[in-house]
């Protein structure tokens, strides 16, 4: 409480409320999701006083994205920092829930906050096919994971019972299989987000053809 003394009012006495607000409970921190498409993480900042703080220092790392910077905030407002993701990097990440720490200071203030960046899930592959040859036909098929989740996926090659005799595979198949005059090759693996499988496959024809020359 204080006393103001007007010259025609006399004595007037007034309260001034204070509050006094720690450093860490002024500020609230949230992120926005991304996906596999994101080109940048959001980071909101809500100053929760009635304070304006100037040149605020945010540092900001997670497993995602990394920067520093320096920002004013005004009573009650709200702020994005939106920092460019590395797509490579991202495309390499399996989707899930990865920890933000955020820390702001000013002066010799500092508090360190905690927030989730939810990687959201998108699964998908994309398959390549290629061939060339006339005597000698290499084939190259690739399966790639384009998703951000573990991915399950198969390759499979026939072959008649002539033409496997003169074929060769780049790896070797897990399972083999036969229906009639049908062999069926079959490779499988769990491709993590980024990873490929590929198998080439060659079948000479040159060998029964001198084959049949010599004959």
């Amino acid at each position: 409480a204080f006393n103001i003394r007007g010259q025609a009012s006399g004595i007037i006495e007034e309260k001034l409320t204070i509050k006094l607000a720690r450093f860490k409970e002024s500020f609230k921190i949230s992120s926005e999701d991304i996906t596999l498409d994101s080109s940048e993480a959001v980071i909101t900042i809500e100053n929760l006083e009635n304070y304006s703080f100037e040149n605020l220092k945010v540092e900001l790392s997670s497993n995602l994205v990394a920067q520093t910077q320096e920002v004013s905030i005004k009573p009650y407002e709200n702020i994005q920092i939106k920092i460019p993701l590395d797509k490579e990097k991202v495309r390499g990440m399996t989707a899930g829930t990865y920890l933000a720490t955020v820390k702001l200071s000013k002066d010799s203030a500092k508090e360190i906050y905690e927030s989730n960046i939810r990687y959201l899930e998108r699964t998908g592959t994309a398959t390549r096919e290629e061939g060339a040859g006339f005597f000698v036909i290499s084939k190259v098929i690739e399966k790639r994971n384009e998703g951000n989740v573990v991915a399950p996926v198969e390759i499979v090659v026939k072959k008649d019972v002539i033409s496997r005799l003169f074929t060769t595979f780049s790896s070797t198949p897990d399972q083999i299989g036969r229906n009639g005059l049908i062999i069926a090759y079959t490779w499988r693996q769990e491709l993590k987000p980024g990873e490929s499988l590929r198998v080439v496959v060659n079948t000479n024809w040159l060998i029964p053809i001198a084959l049949l020359l010599v004959i």
